[in-house]
This record gives C-alpha cells, structure tokens and sequence, in this order.
C-alpha cells in the first residue's frame, strides 16, 4: 500500500523477481490488482526474461482511494473544464505514486520502467503524459530517468 499522492492509499502487487541482476525490466500495469490473475501466466514468462510486473489500483479500486461524491459528479456529469482539472490531477498522483514505488519496490534504474495500461487504466496513463511538465521536478526527474516505454491497450 502506497501513501505518496496526497497521503491518499494506493494498493498494489508485485510479482517480484529474485535475482541479482540490475538489468532488470519493470512492467507496471494500471487498471486494478485483481486483473494481477491474468498476468498468473505472464509471470513465469516475465520471469524468464528479467521482468518485474507490478499490478497498481487505479482509483476508486479496493484498497485505492476512491473517488469522492464531487469527484464522481464531475465524471459523469461535470463541465469540460472541472473534468479536465479532475484528471489532471489524476495524471499527477500517479506521477508521485510511481515515484515512490520506484523507491518502496526498490526498481533498479538500469533495466528501465514500461508503464501499461489495460481498459479505462489507459485514461490513468494518458493523464500522466499530459501533465508530465507540470510535475515535481524531483519527480519529473526520476520518472525521465526511469520510464523507458509507455504501452496502452483496449477501449477506454
């Protein structure tokens, strides 16, 4: 469980790899840990490969902050300009949410970061790179240092 965006709880799995190799490739997915069944296949492919894959709680999930009852009513029904704030603010806690995974899961730096996303955990992502300017410098750093590819699949 993370605290890092606002002291608001994110919940997370990581299908942590044990070996003693810097090389190694962190996938981390956003949509929610259950679909962490999905990847039971994928892990000891990832394994095999030195991929880490760490499933993140997009918000309103179990264990991750949800939404208030204003956030809500901006989503389904709120003007152009209160929504375009309310994911904004989305892209920048998650850009402060794997900020400090990288330091609570202690992600080497030199296999690199592949964020993904999976259904409406694409918006989360997409969010992320529309704000990165506007983020911490500190964090803005470490995601540029770490972040090499961006992967988005399904409807959202």
């Amino acid at each position: 469980m993370l605290s890092y965006a606002h002291n608001s709880p994110w919940a997370y799995i990581s299908f942590r790899l044990v070996v003693d190799n810097n090389n190694i490739i962190s996938v981390l997915h956003f949509n929610n840990v259950r679909t962490s069944g999905t990847f039971q296949r994928f892990v000891p492919v990832a394994f095999s490969r030195s991929i880490r894959v760490i499933c993140i709680n997009r918000r309103h999930y179990p264990g991750t902050t949800p939404f208030t009852e204003v956030e809500k009513s901006i989503l389904t029904s709120g003007e152009a300009n209160e929504r375009e704030i309310l994911v904004e603010n989305i892209g920048k806690d998650l850009a402060l949410v794997i900020a400090g995974l990288i330091r609570e899961c202690m992600i080497p730096q030199a296999g690199g970061i592949t964020l993904t996303g999976w259904s409406q955990g694409t918006l989360s992502l997409l969010a992320l790179v529309s704000v990165i300017n506007e983020v911490d410098e500190n964090v803005k750093g470490i995601l540029v240092k770490y972040v090499t590819g961006i992967l988005m699949w399904g409807k959202s």
